[in-house]
């Protein structure tokens, strides 16, 4: 965990010249260890995490703000925020990359889908065992009573 979040502030390092400065400055209110924001930015399953407390660090006043919130309101705030990062992220990466690749069509041998779907299904042969699994009684007995008829002739 600790080796994923140290990466983590390596690449806001890189990303952001003066994160050491904002975001560990002694003065800045993160809250303590229990606290909701800390939970959210030290969690190693959060890509967000460090671009959360830069943000803050940069933005006293949504902080002043974020910390009279109930610690529900607290999760559903940095859950918008990471959103909002996020589609900030797509879209500076969108445009860091000028050339675009086009995956070529996938080529299959394998043959067309089927046009028609239908219930028209073969009979098995046996007319007793076709009205059994249709659960017609009556034509069961009168199948069964031709059989025997026609055994006694």
């Amino acid at each position: 965990m600790q080796a994923t979040v140290k990466t983590r502030a390596d690449e806001a390092r890189k990303k952001y010249p003066d994160f050491d400065a904002k975001v560990m400055d002694k003065d800045l209110p993160i809250g303590s260890k229990d606290s909701v924001l800390y939970s959210w930015v030290m969690d190693p399953e959060n890509v967000h995490g460090m671009d959360i407390a830069y943000h803050y660090a940069t933005h006293r006043e949504d902080l002043t703000k974020f910390n009279t919130m109930s610690p529900f309101q607290q999760a559903r705030e940095l859950t918008r925020l990471e959103d909002k990062l996020s589609k900030t992220t797509e879209t500076s990466d969108a445009k860091a990359s000028d050339v675009k690749v086009v995956a070529p069509p996938k080529v299959t041998k394998a043959p067309p889908p089927a046009k028609e779907v239908g219930g028209r299904g073969a009979s098995s042969g046996d007319e007793e065992t076709s009205v059994v699994n249709a659960g017609d009684f009556r034509a069961y007995k009168r199948v069964v009573d031709k059989k025997e008829i026609a055994a006694r002739k």
